[in-house]
Parts: structure tokens; C-alpha cells; sequence
């Protein structure tokens, strides 16, 4: 019990500063983008070897500017770094591990997000609608909060083992 309460203050930080400070929304979801990823688990054949980063990817439009980049920087998680890689297109695409498609048309996002489909890729989202397109986590705003959804069953289709903890804390 006293796991899942700090997973929920770990979790609920970003949107506890957001609600006081009113950070850029961008560099809240830039902290869940590294939070979320502590709490998911990819098959070993995700990897080339236990040296190989773990990939956080933007597709097209990058909102984030450099707020990812610092966010990410000297960040590791289970050994392995974390490695951001921006991708003009979805054919540009290749190992990667989180990728985000800001697209706020949720159709046209998950159609971006097809080309990791058989991958154990965690997709991620900005729409209400994303999850139903075919995404795997989608940020919502509420109450002026940055929020999410998973799709546990998504998650498990693209091989992802997404803690119980982090399920509960889901939309």
C-alpha cells in the first residue's frame, strides 16, 4: 500500500506543479513520458542486446521543443539509457521503444502509428479519442491536469507488461 501511494505521488507531481506553477503543458508530459516508462516492461526481444537505449520517439511536429531532450538527459532505466530520436515521418521510424504522436486527430495519429504495429512499441497519444483509434496511452487534460489512459489489453498485444500499479492510476 505504501508502494502505491508514492507511485501515485510520483506520478500526480506533474499535474500537482502544473496546477501551481502552471508549467508548459509540453514538459509535464515530457516528466510522464519518463515516469510512465518506469512502470512498463518489454519483452527481451525488444532489444539487440542489453546494451541497446531505450528509444523515445517523436513523430513529425515536435510540441516539446527542448524540454524532452533535458528531461531526458542522464536518465537511465534498468540499466539501459534512454535515447530520444525525432522522426519526420512514420516510414522513418525504426526501434523504438515510446513513441509519441502529438497529432491531435486521433485517426491520423494511430494511421502514423501503424508502422510499429507487431512491435513491442508503447504508442502515445494527445486525444479523448486515441485509445479508440488504436493507441496504447493517450494524455488527457482535466480540471487543468495532464492525465492519461492506457489500453492494458493494446499493451499486451504489442508484448508490453504494464504494471497493475501504473493500470490503476489510468483514466
Amino acid at each position: 500500500m505504501a508502494l502505491l501511494r508514492i507511485l501515485w505521488l510520483c506520478l500526480l507531481l506533474p499535474g500537482i506543479l502544473w496546477a501551481r506553477e502552471r508549467p508548459d503543458e509540453y514538459a509535464v508530459k515530457a516528466v510522464y513520458l519518463y515516469k510512465i516508462a518506469l512502470f512498463v516492461r518489454w519483452p527481451d526481444e525488444a532489444f539487440a542486446d542489453s546494451s541497446q537505449p531505450l528509444v523515445i520517439g517523436v513523430v513529425g511536429h515536435d510540441p516539446f521543443g527542448p524540454t524532452l531532450d533535458r528531461t531526458l538527459t542522464d536518465k537511465t532505466l534498468s540499466g539501459r539509457r534512454l535515447e530520444l530520436q525525432r522522426y519526420a515521418t512514420a516510414a522513418d521510424v525504426e526501434a523504438c521503444h515510446i513513441l509519441f504522436l502529438g497529432d491531435q486527430d486521433p485517426v491520423k495519429a494511430w494511421s502514423t502509428g501503424r508502422s510499429v504495429r507487431g512491435q513491442a512499441t508503447l504508442t502515445v497519444g494527445e486525444s479523448e479519442q486515441f485509445i479508440d483509434a488504436g493507441g496504447t496511452l493517450s494524455f488527457i487534460i482535466r480540471n487543468n491536469q495532464v492525465r492519461f489512459r492506457i489500453s492494458g489489453e493494446r499493451a499486451r498485444l504489442a508484448g508490453l507488461n504494464i504494471s497493475s500499479k501504473l493500470l490503476q492510476l489510468s483514466e
